[in-house]
């Protein structure tokens, strides 16, 4: 048990980073969800992961990495084959913290972006960790070209308890540009996790596009079997529902497949996702607690 002071540190550092990053940030435009089935199926409510999944939710969250993962993913958005999109993440705990590099790919040959990132996190105490990322983003529309920005990635992961974790992040603190006139989106994004049993995880998370409305998602994963986990989640300022399972192989090797529908108007988006653990996973490892 975490002591009373630990606890009141750790959620002071959340507020304060909020606080901090809220007051500093405006934008326009963004970037899409990474992540694949993982994500998918909880909602996108993944600010609280601490697996390799986190490479594409909270980079704070891989300093709980030991050894090392790598993620595969893809999800086609509404079932469409131009809306495809494909990542890769890839991460490994060394002495002095956790470093990651992850890529993705979205769209079709008319529009497409790109995304490069290159995270490092480290665990400031037992039960606090902080992460970033250097991003190289590549934008590009049949016509006129290709155009490439720069932003970061900042976030901060506590365990208040074994049951309660909380975190927050955002993307482009220093609202970088697309060009000249057209700003990145800057996301702000503050979660809880419950965990009242081995079997099951709650996710809440609330996340700000500057001039645009919160959205609150909400996810839960549930083992129905000791290698099968169930997932579902929803977001509800967009009226989004999710679904998935995950399977682990061997224990090292986890697939997992899920999909998500808008009030079925505009189509289902499924997505998996394949990661590989280089040593045997733990109750804790494979749902990311």
């Amino acid at each position: 048990m975490r002591t009373y002071i630990s606890t009141i540190q750790s959620i002071t550092y959340i507020v304060l980073f909020t606080f901090t990053i809220h007051h500093s940030t405006s934008a326009q435009n963004g970037t899409q969800n990474l992540g694949g089935a993982t994500t998918n199926g909880i909602g996108n409510a993944g600010v609280t992961m601490n697996n390799i999944s986190a490479m594409y939710t909270n980079q704070a969250g891989t300093a709980f990495i030991e050894g090392w993962a790598v993620d595969v993913s893809a999800d086609q958005r509404f079932g469409l084959e131009e809306l495809t999109t494909f990542s890769f993440a890839a991460a490994t705990s060394l002495n002095v913290g956790t470093i990651g590099i992850m890529v993705g790919q979205y769209g079709f040959d008319a529009y497409s972006e790109q995304k490069i990132g290159l995270s490092y996190a480290r665990l400031l105490t037992s039960y606090l960790a902080i992460g970033g990322q250097f991003d190289v983003l590549g934008f590009k529309i049949d016509g006129f070209g290709n155009t490439y920005s720069y932003t970061a990635e900042i976030g901060l992961y506590s365990k208040l308890s074994n049951q309660i974790h909380l975190a927050a992040h955002i993307f482009n603190p220093t609202s970088s540009k697309l060009n000249e006139i057209e700003e990145l989106d800057s996301r702000i994004k503050i979660g809880m996790r419950y965990i009242p049993s081995r079997k099951l995880d709650f996710f809440a998370e609330i996340e700000k596009i500057i001039d645009r409305n919160f959205q609150i998602k909400l996810g839960a994963e549930y083992a129905v079997l000791d290698n099968l986990d169930l997932m579902a989640g929803a977001n509800l300022e967009i009226s989004s529902f999710h679904f998935g399972f995950k399977y682990v192989i061997q224990n090292h090797f986890t697939i997992a497949a899920a999909f998500s529908f808008n009030n079925n108007e505009l189509g289902n988006s499924p997505g998996v996702s394949a990661q590989y653990w280089n040593r045997p996973m733990t109750d804790e490892v494979t749902s990311g607690k």
